[in-house]
């Protein structure tokens, strides 16, 4: 819980920052663009986003490894070949999209705007819901408020992806 408030934390305050900072210059690149690399604000940001990176990437692959080990070897013990080799594939496939993608922009958008909210609040909140038949009221409420989150801001992100999509092939 910690580790995530300060990534929230650190990432929060890198976007506010900037959007109050450098908002007319704002466009798809990079906000750490826009400032001069030497500039100590820079030079922070960086090591923040570096360090969201390699603590939250992690958590990604273990939330998504968890979610495919429980739906394709349901009630099968883990081991830690499967473990493994699925965390592999995870990064694998990953870099394989990235790789092959000849707008990068669009394929960000697209993995974060629909993938990262499904594996991050939707897979977590639909799991919980079937592993605990005896909750709470108050927890089923959580996890639909997550859910209901995931399904908006999916639909929102691959809205605005496609109509980037439509803008530059013009």
């Amino acid at each position: 819980g910690i580790i995530i408030t300060a990534c929230f934390f650190l990432y929060a305050t890198f976007g506010i920052c900037t959007y109050l900072d450098k908002f007319d210059l704002l466009s798809a690149s990079s906000a750490l663009e826009l400032y001069p690399a030497k500039n100590p604000f820079t030079i922070v940001a960086t090591v923040c986003v570096i360090f969201i990176l390699l603590v939250s990437s992690p958590l990604m692959i273990w939330a998504a490894r968890n979610s495919v080990d429980a739906t394709l070897f349901k009630g099968k013990e883990m081991t830690n070949l499967r473990w493994i080799l699925t965390g592999f594939i995870l990064c694998l496939l990953s870099a394989g999209l990235a790789a092959t993608s000849s707008n990068i922009l669009i394929f960000f958008n697209i993995v974060g705007g629909i993938l990262i909210p499904v594996v991050t609040l939707l897979f977590p909140a639909l799991f919980f819901m079937k592993a605990t038949p005896n909750r709470k009221w108050y927890r089923t409420v959580q996890a639909l408020i997550s859910i209901l989150f995931t399904v908006i801001a999916a639909v929102a992100c691959t809205a605005q992806t496609a109509l980037e999509i439509k803008n530059s092939s013009k």
